[in-house]
């Protein structure tokens, strides 16, 4: 999260963006920017694993056998005024190259709202601009 967070700075007032794919070494909790650290108590899979907090917003992560990225944006550029167009952009390219790869998924459109508020987890949340894969979020 650090080197990702000093992306970001550095991209915002560069020319270029920048897109970063990486791994985890061992399972890490990430908590939104405004999740509170004691909320992660409640999660209890997670709780013998390292937890971090990310410069975005949203719900926890659980990360471990995955491929994690991170898009950062130079505030100059007209895209960075949008974040859910910056979503619709990635997130078409993925749909496109999966379906590439014989899989089918879609964008969300317009999710239900959970009664209860905000799930913990980010993947149990939904928002419009989420990838879908047979009723699961996999990107968002």
């Amino acid at each position: 999260m650090a080197v990702d967070e000093s992306l970001l700075e550095s991209t915002a007032d560069s020319q270029r963006a920048t897109l970063r794919f990486y791994q985890w070494s061992e399972p890490t909790l990430s908590l939104g920017y405004f999740q509170k650290y004691a909320d992660r108590w409640s999660h209890h899979e997670s709780r013998d694993a390292a937890c971090v907090r990310r410069a975005s917003g949203g719900g926890a992560i659980l990360h471990d056998a995955e491929l994690t990225y991170s898009y950062c944006v130079p505030t100059a550029d007209p895209r960075s005024t949008s974040v859910t167009g910056l979503f619709d952009l990635f997130h078409q390219s993925l749909i496109v190259t999966l379906a590439e790869l014989g899989v089918t998924a879609s964008i969300c459109g317009k999710p239900q709202k959970d009664p209860h508020g905000d799930p913990f987890l980010c993947f149990e949340r939904r928002s419009s601009v989420d990838v879908i894969i047979d009723g699961y979020k996999v990107c968002g």
